[in-house]
């Protein structure tokens, strides 16, 4: 019975990594931005948000001092857990607008709006930093959708970790 247990867990370990596709959540300003993606580590599906509002009392602080502006991370292992922080997230200011976008990405295209600090921390690029500057967005975008709804948000999450490659 080991042996098969032992078979399963190797198994599910194969098929472990990160998911090949990144979605990409912007409001219409474009200073509240979160990115999202998802891996499989031991057959378990982690939905993970990176996000950052540029106008948070955090971020303007940072900016007066002359530090530069991280990135937040969050993780779950529920997809509709994960869709209601992006929904909450993305409209905090304003739950009622339709003007939010949400775009499909290869996961690679997405990396240049982080900048690796040390250890694991990420900052917004400097270009970013007030705004997300629309000309040096990620190019290459698979498909876009505006307005967003929890059940949009949790087949968008889904789709991130396709069966097939």
């Amino acid at each position: 019975m080991d042996d098969l247990a032992g078979a399963v867990l190797e198994q599910l370990r194969i098929k472990d990594g990160h998911g090949p596709f990144a979605l990409l959540y912007e409001n219409e300003l474009r200073y509240r931005v979160l990115v999202s993606t998802v891996k499989r580590v031991d057959g378990v599906l982690l939905y993970q948000h990176a996000y950052v509002d540029l106008r948070s009392s955090e971020s303007r602080a940072a900016s007066a001092k002359g530090e530069r502006v991280e990135w937040d991370f969050v993780a779950f292992t529920d997809a509709d857990a994960a869709a209601y922080f992006a929904l909450a997230f993305m409209q905090h200011d304003n739950p009622y607008s339709t003007k939010h976008i949400v775009a499909t990405f290869h996961a690679d295209k997405v990396q240049s709006l982080f900048e690796r600090a040390d250890g694991n921390r990420f900052f917004v690029p400097f270009s970013h930093e007030q705004e997300f500057n629309l000309y040096e967005m990620p190019r290459g975008q698979m498909g876009c959708r505006a307005g967003l709804d929890q059940e949009g948000l949790r087949a968008g999450l889904v789709s991130l970790m396709p069966v097939s490659e």
